[in-house]
């Protein structure tokens, strides 16, 4: 999340889970408002050779977003 500048700019924009009943967790996973925050870091610190492109990627989320007003439904393109 630090790698594609979500964190800790947008980090109030997340939804922090924690796992069971174990409040220290709390704040170390988080559900993501879209599937491009995960795949923009795959080739992060990476070159790549021309003949290696273009790469394709297909990412799916339920968009989790705490923004106000928005709706994942409202983006359908």
């Amino acid at each position: 999340m630090v790698g594609v500048g979500q964190f800790p700019k947008f980090a109030d924009q997340y939804y922090g889970v924690q796992e069971g009943t174990d409040a220290s967790t709390l704040g170390k996973l988080f559900l993501i408002p879209t599937a491009e925050t995960p795949v923009a870091n795959i080739h992060r610190e990476e070159i790549l050779a021309e003949s290696q492109l273009p790469i394709f990627y297909c990412a799916y989320t339920p968009a989790f977003a705490a923004r106000p007003g928005r709706r994942a439904w409202a983006r359908a393109a």
